[in-house]
């Protein structure tokens, strides 16, 4: 059985529909949170340095990793349906979260050094999804067992191997979380003698 043309346009609609929509939302949600937070650095401007100990990359990932594990199939059921709404939900996530970091280093910039260690960040709990993904193709690991979970229909293992996962997401972004607040914090205060919180 081959690639058809009714395929192409399935994948289209799966892609471009959710990217427009939960792309627009989430930049939209993004923008929202980021403005509030502007006005409270404004208010509190000491505060700014404390924010890399906010683990949001962890419930960021955490999310994606409950979509990506077919619950949504007992949500919504197979289909073209199902699909768009795994993508649009995902493209939310990633489009909120990734607005509001980047107006957020706008308004209130920090140290290059910082931002090298949010990156590393980024994509330490952007592994931990992937693994969780690559055990769906017997890759080992909690992933692995999550799919057989799935497919058995077993939701309290699957549960705990999403919790598991969402555990290691957090001890691993608060921890370097850490030596992030504390190179932006003294790096800012190198430059110009305080915190850099424009």
């Amino acid at each position: 059985m081959g690639i058809e043309t009714s395929n192409v346009i399935e994948h289209l609609l799966m892609s471009v529909v959710p990217w427009f929509l939960g792309g627009l939302l989430g930049v939209g949600v993004g923008l929202l949170c980021a403005f509030l937070l502007h006005l409270f650095f404004g208010a509190c401007p000491r505060v700014r340095f404390l924010l890399p100990l906010f683990p949001w990359r962890a419930f960021v990932m955490g999310l994606l990793t409950v979509l990506w594990v077919s619950f949504p199939l007992y949500l919504w059921g197979k289909g073209i349906v199902s699909g768009g709404m795994v993508v649009g939900a995902s493209v939310f996530l990633l489009g909120f979260s990734g607005t509001c970091s980047l107006m957020i280093e706008h308004w209130h910039p920090t140290p290059l050094a910082s931002r090298y260690l949010g990156s590393v960040r980024t994509l330490l709990a952007a592994s931990f999804v992937l693994a969780a993904g690559v055990g769906f193709f017997r890759g080992g690991g909690i992933g692995e067992a999550l799919y057989g979970a799935v497919r058995m229909g077993d939701h309290e293992v699957a549960w705990s191997g999403i919790f598991m996962i969402f555990g290691l997401l957090l001890i691993f972004d608060l921890a370097f979380g850490i030596p992030q607040m504390m190179t932006g914090y003294f790096l800012g205060r190198e430059k110009d003698g305080k915190v850099d919180v424009k």
